[in-house]
């Protein structure tokens, strides 16, 4: 599920997913969430103070949980959150959540000022799923650093946001 217009490059980099818009699509995303087994909100920054994103994906959450399925939320970096209709979205997205991870200290402490009670543990970035913009220059790296390309590896790699916070900024790709 996507709510960028702009989905090519998913499309190349994963093209076992299909893709739903839920601006396109409101009630159909609503359907699936309804009728699939795992529900995974994932991503650079996916609780923030966007009241109709908010209300989806909790809808989406509850939807999914409610029809057996299992909701997952690896949350890159959760904003601190101003809006109490958002904290709320927030809450009730947790509440409906069966494993719910973060990836630094500074997001679990935001959950946890916005009334997350229990333990949040850390995981990596979900964005390393995909395949590199420059795998060359990957490798280039990786050797400096006398570190093996033979093999499969795990990596992170950090985002640098230069537009405070928001997801998509048209300057990068």
């Amino acid at each position: 599920i996507s709510s960028t217009t702009e989905q090519q490059r998913i499309k190349e980099q994963a093209p076992w997913l299909t893709i739903l818009s839920q601006r396109m699509n409101p009630f159909r995303v609503l359907w699936k969430a309804f009728r699939c087994d795992a529900f995974s909100i994932a991503g650079a920054i996916p609780f923030h103070d966007q009241r109709n994103l908010m209300a989806m994906q909790a809808a989406m959450a509850c939807l999914c949980r409610l029809g057996g399925g299992r909701v997952v939320v690896n949350a890159v970096s959760i904003q601190p959150i101003r809006d109490w209709l958002c904290i709320w979205f927030f809450r009730l997205t947790v509440a409906a959540t069966h494993w719910f991870t973060v990836r630094d200290r500074t997001s679990a402490e935001h959950a946890q000022s916005m009334g997350v009670r229990r333990y949040l543990p850390r995981s990596p970035d979900p964005g390393i799923i995909f395949s590199p913009a420059a795998p060359g220059r990957i490798d280039e790296i990786w050797k400096a650093e006398k570190l093996p390309v033979t093999r499969p590896i795990i990596g992170i790699a950090p985002h640098f946001f230069v537009n405070r916070g928001r997801y998509y900024d048209p300057r990068y790709k």
